[in-house]
């Protein structure tokens, strides 16, 4: 039996625009890499990050941050 383990990816963006701190923001979940970048670029979004996750699986993922 083979189980296939759907792929889904979260992209996320960086909001703040000050000089010191970060706000990292989800823009959604999408089922590909394509469709991800689609959406950031889209919105005008020029500097993301796309990480891609397994589905019901457990997974231990920095989307980063500022801290002091």
């Amino acid at each position: 039996m083979v189980i296939n383990i759907m792929k889904l990816y979260i992209a996320t963006y960086n909001s703040y625009d000050d000089q010191w701190g970060a706000s990292i923001c989800s823009l959604g979940v999408f089922d590909s890499y394509d469709k991800a970048e689609k959406a950031l670029k889209n919105n005008g979004i020029e500097v993301f990050q796309i990480d891609e996750v397994d589905l019901n699986e457990i997974t231990n993922l920095y989307l980063g941050g500022y801290i002091e």
